[in-house]
């Protein structure tokens, strides 16, 4: 069950204060067992699910705000997210047998993804009544070296990035490029950071990819491939997508694009790869790569390129994704007074 309307006062949907009364009862409780890395992790789950971010909640993104992993970060080989989500649901289940029977509000975390769900308890579906509870003291929980507490994470103005990036700095460029808001204590609004009027949008210049042909007569695979990254990327509204650089002056722009997308594909046999790189524009220096395979048999050229471009543009364009990473910690700068012109 997902959160449609958290504001609202229908009697079957918990409210947004409901929710975080809620956690907040839960992280006080003695029958709520987990250690700080685990409670770190359940906020930022329900803090980005209240938020309306809750289609962002993938392993990557969970690795770096919780766990401080970097963008080099792959699921696969690296299943922290995997195991301490099946541990939260444990902790979560134990919590409602034994401390949290009578509690109005039940949070479960569905198996399947990182998307919490809220729901009523069964007995005040119909009835509606209050829990006779006491009330939620304040919590005490000190962080570790290694993971933002409970309280940081959900009171704080998204204060994750100081833990998945270099303190203080990090946080300074974060609020004057308009990626977080530095006072609020809740983020009501189911949207993304507004962009302010000095914020300047990562920009990503999509290079042709390399069409690596392996045997005559091979399909140009490479343009399709670059064409559908392209597309997936232009959903997200946070960045600036560049297919074609000028080759006319007809506007300065105050900024050159940070970011190059290169990319090859080749088809040997049955099997597509492919391997994109983010570079920065500046001097060349590699970012983040990865290597994409896929079975043209059981899938076929046109679903392997689209999986690919979703994949790639969720890593580096999703709001706590690679390009946003980059830019909060100072890697993407490029040397002052570089312009170019408009696109065509």
């Amino acid at each position: 069950m997902g959160v449609a309307d958290l504001t609202s006062t229908c009697p079957g949907q918990p409210t947004e204060t409901e929710v975080r009364q809620q956690l907040d009862r839960i992280f006080a409780s003695p029958e709520f067992h987990s250690p700080q890395r685990g409670r770190a992790f359940l906020q930022f789950i329900v803090n980005e699910t209240l938020a309306g971010h809750s289609e962002f909640l993938k392993a990557f993104t969970i690795a770096n705000v919780v766990f401080g992993r970097n963008v080099s970060f792959d699921a696969q080989n690296d299943p922290v997210v995997r195991i301490e989500a099946g541990r939260m649901r444990r902790a979560l289940e134990r919590y409602y047998l034994v401390g949290g029977n009578a509690d109005r509000v039940v949070v479960t975390i569905p198996k399947g993804g990182y998307v919490p769900s809220f729901d009523y308890a069964d007995g005040y579906k119909t009835t509606g009544t209050q829990p006779a509870s006491a009330p939620i003291s304040a919590i005490g929980i000190e962080p570790t070296d290694h993971y933002p507490s409970p309280d940081d994470l959900g009171n704080h103005s998204r204060a994750w990035a100081g833990y998945a990036l270099p303190a203080g700095a990090a946080l300074l460029v974060l609020a004057a490029f308009g990626y977080i808001p530095l006072n609020p204590s809740r983020l009501p609004e189911a949207s993304l950071p507004a962009e302010t009027t000095n914020a300047i949008p990562p920009q990503i210049f999509v290079e042709q990819f390399d069409n690596i042909v392996t045997s005559e007569g091979a399909p140009d695979i490479a343009d399709g491939l670059r064409d559908e990254v392209i597309g997936q990327l232009a959903k997200f509204k946070g960045i600036v997508v560049i297919a074609n650089l000028p080759t006319t002056k007809r506007q300065d722009l105050s900024v050159e694009p940070r970011y190059a997308l290169q990319g090859s594909a080749r088809l040997e046999g049955n099997t597509f790869r492919s391997l994109i790189r983010l570079v920065r524009r500046a001097d060349g220096a590699v970012l983040w790569a990865n290597n994409y395979d896929g079975d043209v048999r059981s899938q076929g050229v046109f679903q392997i390129q689209e999986d690919i471009a979703e994949r790639i543009a969720s890593t580096l364009a999703q709001p706590h994704g690679t390009m946003f990473l980059l830019d909060a910690g100072g890697l993407a700068n490029q040397p002052a007074n570089r312009k170019c012109s408009g696109y065509v």
